[in-house]
């Protein structure tokens, strides 16, 4: 009986064999369904969106100046109120080196009241430079 057992041994490694490298297998087969397929399945990388908050903008700071605020002289402050505030825009830019929000140009503008820096220093020349632009 060991004669019969080793032959039946030996057809089933050559068998074995012949399926592992049979010209009828591919490598990339396709399982069959109701076939259990061991392992884990790759992981796709995942790219996510990379917001960034935006800047906290530093708050509007109300110069320092040594003159009166525009609010309180009385025919500026009547042409403030007059004018719209796209047409104000540009002047509260150069005044506050930003454009600001439609609703506080008004009111910034009627707080100023003179820049902190002197006639004769480089942020004059750099204020007067954009003025003439």
């Amino acid at each position: 009986m060991s004669d019969v057992a080793e032959e039946e041994m030996e057809d089933q490694q050559q068998t074995s064999q012949e399926d592992q490298t049979g010209p009828n297998k591919s490598r990339n087969k396709r399982p069959v369904v109701g076939e259990i397929i061991e392992g884990k399945r790759t992981k796709k990388t995942v790219e996510r969106l990379d917001f960034q908050a935006p800047k906290q903008r530093e708050k509007l700071k109300i110069g320092d100046g040594s003159g009166d605020k525009l609010g309180d002289i009385p025919r500026t402050s009547f042409q403030i109120t007059k004018m719209k505030p796209a047409d104000l825009k540009p002047l509260h830019a150069i005044l506050f080196d930003r454009p600001g929000k439609m609703a506080t140009i008004k009111k910034n503008l009627r707080l100023f009241n003179g820049f902190p820096f002197n006639a004769d220093s480089e942020q004059f020349n750099k204020k007067r430079d954009k003025l003439l632009k």
